[in-house]
């Protein structure tokens, strides 16, 4: 990289961008992973996911790049990155949410004062995790295995109902996210945050250009804190109803419109 050029960033969001929803398979953005790779562009992950289920993929697909954990929580920087912060031989973990203690606890707490009845991961075995949400129970004990966020659901819920948890939440410091399935009460911390420190500790070596690639709604944080937001194609074949300022929309379902992503990120 010449002195003038600035360093390019690719930051994806996992399921139904980077892998399909159905398969968790990568098929042809696993080629354009090792693209970037070869062009020493980081691929970074930003995701909902755990620690455990990203470090799965990551060793898949050979990256050895940060990446963000459940939400924005967490940002991991692998052994041995430049400026790195921890000990040696040892990953950088820093945080951004409560520990899954304190939401766990908060959660449980406000679901007792409301009389809603909610199950969370962390209080279901791995086998009712994984009849819950049909993963193996090897990817079931991944997603049980929680830093910072608790993925529940609510029985019987109402809108009535949801309002009230989550204004018993809202003075613990903890919030909640409805996803097409389940619930995730978290600390006051998002995606656009954690994008923004990988950014920082990237520009403590220079100039960077950063570009984001996500599905939904949820990917809104993330693709407001980078320089090139886009949007795969989602099952459907249409596009989250997102406006963004240079929003490029590539033709694709999710792990079929990726490489697009990495052909932005790899252009002169």
């Amino acid at each position: 990289m010449s002195g003038n050029q600035k360093r390019r960033l690719l930051f994806t969001d996992i399921d139904g961008t980077l892998v399909a929803h159905d398969t968790y398979d990568p098929g042809p953005s696993a080629g354009a992973v090792a693209r970037l790779q070869l062009a020493e562009i980081p691929v970074v992950l930003c995701s909902a996911k755990t620690r455990a289920e990203q470090e799965a993929l990551r060793a898949r697909l050979k990256l050895d790049d940060p990446y963000v954990v459940e939400n924005g929580a967490g940002v991991v920087f692998p052994v041995g990155f430049p400026g790195g912060r921890a000990g040696e031989g040892e990953q950088e973990l820093v945080t951004f949410g409560l520990s899954y203690r304190e939401v766990r606890e908060g959660l449980e707490q406000a679901a007792r004062e409301t009389g809603v009845t909610v199950k969370g991961f962390g209080g279901l075995s791995v086998e009712e995790v994984s009849d819950l949400t049909g993963l193996s129970l090897t990817s079931a004990a991944k997603a049980r295995t929680r830093e910072f966020t608790e993925t529940f659901v609510i029985e019987d819920p109402t809108s009535e109902s949801e309002a009230r948890l989550a204004a018993h939440l809202e003075p613990l410091g903890i919030g909640l996210l409805r996803g097409a399935r389940y619930w995730m009460a978290l600390g006051k911390h998002d995606k656009a945050q954690a994008v923004r420190y990988v950014i920082s500790r990237y520009e403590e070596f220079g100039p960077v250009k950063s570009y984001g690639v996500g599905d939904s709604a949820g990917d809104l944080g993330m693709l407001e804190a980078v320089d090139i937001p886009m949007l795969v194609q989602r099952s459907d074949g249409s596009w989250a109803d997102l406006e963004l300022p240079g929003l490029m929309r590539l033709q694709g379902i999710g792990p079929e419109g990726w490489p697009q992503a990495a052909d932005a990120a790899l252009a002169p």
